[in-house]
């Protein structure tokens, strides 16, 4: 048996279910930079590269406002690879300044727009800062650029409860099901909400031109 809600009412469900994803997407893997971005001094990447890799240490192991300041220093040395903005965007997220996460993340991704990772990155942290438009515009900028099949879903899931929370006074009725239905389903609805795995920065796109590292008002903690 299935009941009849108005959207505006399955709107109020769809705020725990973007709270849901958003932190199920929330965990972040660090990944050093293996790959010289063709821009810039060699020896300045190698430099940063090893303050870069002492941040992903720490920030691997929970300590993330500690690893934000190597990330930065990597940034100064090295302003040309992204994976150092989306890292220290990542700790950023993780110690709870979502504002700074922000702004780093859309760095990455202006660095690297061809990149699904970053634009994803920027959807997650918008949505729990209630930026629902451009959360949604940065998650369907990921699913274009053809995210890995492994996360597309995740994806698709969180765009459906966007667009739903974007509709809310729309006069369309959405079916959900009843708890009875639910209970006979568990099994299959658990594995359809499997949150997938959450994306790792990817190597740097040497084809675009580098930004200037932010300023200093925005390398703070």
């Amino acid at each position: 048996m299935k009941y009849r809600l108005p959207l505006f009412l399955l709107g109020l469900l769809t705020v725990n279910a973007l709270a849901f994803d958003s932190a199920a997407f929330a965990a972040v893997e660090y990944v050093e930079s293996k790959y010289f971005p063709k821009k810039g001094q060699y020896l300045d990447w190698i430099e940063a590269n090893k303050m870069s890799n002492k941040g992903v240490r720490l920030a691997r192991s929970g300590q993330y406002k500690q690893a934000i300041p190597l990330f930065q220093q990597a940034i100064q040395r090295y302003g040309h690879d992204y994976t150092y903005y989306e890292n220290l965007g990542a700790a950023q997220h993780k110690s709870g300044n979502l504002e700074r996460a922000e702004s780093t993340t859309e760095i990455a991704a202006r660095m690297a727009p061809r990149r699904w990772g970053p634009w994803f990155n920027l959807g997650l942290i918008l949505t729990k800062q209630h930026e629902y438009k451009r959360a949604l515009a940065a998650l369907k900028k990921a699913k274009a650029l053809k995210a890995p099949p492994a996360k597309m879903a995740g994806i698709n899931r969180l765009i459906t409860a966007l667009e739903l929370k974007l509709a809310g006074n729309s006069p369309e009725e959405t079916e959900i099901a009843s708890p009875d239905d639910q209970s006979k389903n568990s099994a299959a609805t658990s594995a359809e909400n499997t949150p997938p795995e959450t994306p790792a920065p990817i190597a740097p796109d040497s084809t675009v031109a580098p930004l200037s590292p932010p300023s200093t008002s925005e390398k703070g903690n």
